[in-house]
Parts: C-alpha cells; structure tokens; sequence
C-alpha cells in the first residue's frame, strides 16, 4: 500500500510524505540515484532536484523487505506555496 501525508507543523513547516510497504531497496547501492545516463532511473534525482529548487530538505528511508518513505521538508515563508 501506498501511504501520502501533507502536514503543516506548529514550527512553520509543511512536510510531504510518500511511503509504501515495498520491497524497499539498499540505500547504500542504490546506484540509480546518481547515475545520468539515457535509459537510468532519474525519479528520485528529480525529486531530490525539485526540493532543492524549493530550498526543501529531501530524504529517503528504505529497509529491504519493509518499504520506502520519501520526505520532503519546507519551512514556510509569506511568498511559499
């Protein structure tokens, strides 16, 4: 199952999370994030690439066997969203 959260926190945060009960993968060896070759899986770069346009913090969990969960941190601005 997929699970996606949008919170707003008392501190002048919003916090998008996406996270899933996958098969999860090794952060470690997770080669696919760097690579920018034709035919390479680009969708976490570009997500860690969008954060970073947003001046957001961008982090991945993953565990083998238990799933995956993205998140992306914003502190909010009078000009943000």
């Amino acid at each position: 199952s997929i699970n996606i959260k949008f919170l707003q926190t008392d501190d002048f945060e919003y916090i998008f999370e996406i996270s899933d009960n996958g098969k999860g993968f090794d952060l470690d060896n997770a080669e696919f994030i760097e690579k920018n070759k034709l035919g390479s899986h680009q969708g976490l770069k570009n997500m860690q690439r969008r954060a970073s346009i947003l001046n957001a913090t961008f982090s991945i969990e993953s565990t083998i066997n238990s799933g995956t969960k993205i998140s992306i941190r914003k502190l909010r601005t009078n000009s943000t969203m």
